[in-house]
């Protein structure tokens, strides 16, 4: 029984779960050779409708229970997924078999049992006002109090700014 949160990104409205066992293809793996992988059990892909950045909560061997004061519905078919080598890989279907993944590292990965899964989608459906409201709940109960203040003052803050001059990871 494990639970995960991972912060899947795409840039092809499209987010999955595959065994990251699978070797590479010759090429990046999309449309209908991606639905051909997914009726085969090798990916999970989830259409997002948008590029950027999704949430999601892998729950292995637990019950699905929504967070208080969200609304999702369930699917209505479950799916297969073979995770043979015990690790998965979650994130933009765009790296699914890429021999050069551009979206999924090493902090998408997570260990299962080697098995055979069935799993079922819950898609979030609550409003999106009522998200970032519960969302700015959260963050008032993690961030310490002076952090906080930060964030809710307008403009720049006393004492200058901060610019950074190269990109991230240069």
């Amino acid at each position: 029984m494990a639970a995960y949160l991972i912060d899947a990104g795409t840039d092809i409205a499209c987010v999955g779960i595959w065994d990251a066992g699978l070797p590479p293809a010759e090429r990046p793996i999309e449309g209908e050779a991606l639905n051909a992988s997914a009726a085969r059990g090798e990916v999970l892909p989830i259409q997002t409708s948008a590029d950027g950045g999704y949430l999601l909560r892998i729950l292995v061997e637990e019950p699905f229970v929504p967070p208080e004061g969200q609304r999702f519905v369930t699917l209505e078919r479950e799916f297969g997924l073979e995770l043979r080598s015990g690790t998965a890989l979650v994130g933009g279907c765009e790296d699914f078999q890429n021999p050069r993944p551009r979206i999924t590292s090493e902090k998408d990965r997570i260990r299962v049992e080697p098995s055979w899964y069935r799993v079922c989608v819950h898609l979030n459906v609550t409003e999106g006002d009522v998200r970032e409201a519960l969302a700015y709940e959260e963050a008032e109960k993690a961030l310490t109090p002076i952090v906080l203040e930060l964030h809710r003052v307008e403009g720049p803050l006393p004492g200058g700014s901060v610019a950074l001059e190269d990109t991230p990871g240069a």
